[in-house]
């Protein structure tokens, strides 16, 4: 190449010259000499009169061209792919084997757990652990006068609440709403022994797919270059989902309730999943997820960095064959700080999955062993509705009969009831409620006499009375039933005033 340079230069030809030094890493021999053959005399002419009065530049060209061409030598062309598809390292060895093909893996997969969103969902759970544990206690002392008025409705209710500062709602309450920051700061504070036996396991979907390398350092996903490739990243991908929940997974939103989530989760199926993510127009999961933390929409800030979760299936302990598929039943406990508050046991808007007694109290006695273990400072001022998992089948023929009515209080000494922590649900950080059960006069009365008795604070004025004796937000109530009653003869019954 230094003598064609230079035979350029004898002829006159500097333009030229120049071109072969500005592309002389992209253009062959043959290149060169079809765009040496296609120049006009004329275009020549101009380039020899701009260039023959600065010989200083063309100098310096030739020494840069000459530097480049020692350090980097042009590959042979049987050997061009080759050279472009090796990573710079000290082996000696021309082809890269098995060993160096499972290194590029591991660090690829390294770079997206250091730098992407697993990495940022990390720090923002230790974020979250130093704000609540910095948290200071509520001062104990003479209790403070708080006037209800007269209205007795949930937002005069709320806003007497948070202006007496008794409920929590900070940036930490906010992002303890996300499944995965919740899941992380229980196994944090709780210990990965209590986490394994009491709480589901939670992952992230970008967490999920760089823990099994379904995808690359750039998110792209492996060996997908067809549609029979893709096939085989299906496959991959329900190979590595079996094998981290074996009892089966949901798919759901990071915060919140998806429009099409069921008790299944967003997909009926895995086979419906993984149709759904392979897709290239999905929402789902693109490569770009996989460094760029993706904005929750229901907190309207970036929480954990995912936008969804894969949570497992809830299975028991004591595995029964003649059973296999147990009666798992969703309970929610409503709490503040470290107690749960009493007679708050909620009353679902329609009657099908109403947990009995038996299952509240298993709830209950669950959450409370919780919060003892929880710091003080994390649970100060913190409203939550606890939602968890009871085994029905667990807990035993005594206790079920006790359930059903046909048994006596004294016939409740059963086995103990396996419990699974399923969600924390918080106000997320604004001054709204906890809880869409705040809508009912039951428990909006057992969170006012809750707060009198261990906050600090007597409630007065007429709508105290209200909401004590179970008639507060009485109307917004009865409105409330009339809308969440199916149609037919629920929705017939629901305009009957509703009891105290």
């Amino acid at each position: 190449m230094l003598g064609i340079l230079l035979a350029c230069a004898l002829v006159g030809h500097l333009g030229i010259a120049t071109d072969v030094l500005k592309f002389s890493g992209q253009l062959s021999v043959g290149e060169f000499s079809a765009s040496r053959s296609a120049c006009h005399a004329a275009e020549c002419a101009q380039r020899v009169s701009i260039y023959s009065k600065d010989w200083t530049r063309l100098s310096r060209l030739v020494r840069t061209f000459v530097g480049s061409a020692q350090a980097a030598p042009v590959p042979a062309p049987g050997r061009a792919r080759q050279v472009a598809g090796q990573r710079r390292s000290s082996s000696s060895s021309p082809q890269m084997g098995v060993e160096s093909l499972s290194t590029r893996s591991e660090e690829a997969q390294g770079v997206a757990s250091r730098r992407g969103v697993v990495a940022f969902s990390a720090k923002q759970v230790q974020k979250v652990l130093e704000q609540l544990q910095a948290q200071p206690l509520r001062p104990q002392g003479h209790a403070v006068q708080a006037n209800l008025g007269i209205r007795a409705t949930k937002q005069s209710w709320l806003k007497v609440v948070y202006e007496h500062h008794l409920v929590e709602s900070s940036w930490a309450t906010a992002m303890l709403s996300d499944k995965l920051v919740l899941d992380r700061v229980v196994q944090s504070l709780m210990g990965d022994e209590w986490a394994k036996s009491n709480a589901l396991k939670t992952l992230g979907l970008v967490e999920f797919l760089v823990k099994h390398q379904l995808v690359d350092a750039q998110g792209r996903w492996r060996h997908a270059q067809s549609k029979q490739h893709l096939q085989q990243v299906g496959e991959r991908l329900d190979e590595a989902l079996a094998d981290e929940f074996p009892n089966g997974f949901t798919v759901r939103p990071a915060v919140g309730v998806s429009k099409n989530e069921t008790s299944a989760g967003m997909f009926a199926s895995s086979d419906e999943f993984i149709q759904e993510i392979l897709k290239v127009s999905t929402d789902l999961y693109r490569p770009d997820h996989i460094m760029k933390p993706r904005r929750s929409l229901a907190l309207d800030q970036v929480a954990s960095g995912e936008m969804y979760v894969l949570q497992e299936r809830p299975r028991p302990v004591r595995w029964n064959a003649q059973n296999p598929k147990p009666r798992w039943r969703e309970v929610r406990v409503h709490t503040y700080e470290g107690r749960v508050v009493e007679g708050a046991a909620i009353r679902r808007w329609t009657k099908v999955g109403e947990p009995n007694v038996i299952e509240v109290e298993a709830a209950e006695s669950f959450v409370r062993e919780l919060l003892a273990k929880l710091p003080s400072r994390v649970l100060a001022r913190q409203a939550w509705s606890v939602d968890v998992w009871v085994n029905s089948d667990s807990l035993g023929a005594d206790q079920v009969a006790v359930a059903d009515g046909s048994g006596s209080a004294a016939s409740t000494q059963g086995g103990r009831a396996e419990v699974r922590l399923f969600e924390i649900i918080t106000n997320r950080g604004r001054k709204l409620a906890w809880s869409q059960y705040l809508e009912q006069p039951r428990v909006l009365a057992a969170y006012t006499r809750h707060f009198e008795n261990y906050a600090s604070i007597m409630f007065d004025g007429a709508g105290a009375w209200l909401f004590r004796h179970n008639l507060g937000n009485y109307f917004g109530y009865w409105s409330h039933r009339i809308d969440r009653s199916p149609r037919g003869l629920d929705r017939l019954i629901s305009y009957l005033p509703p009891l105290p």
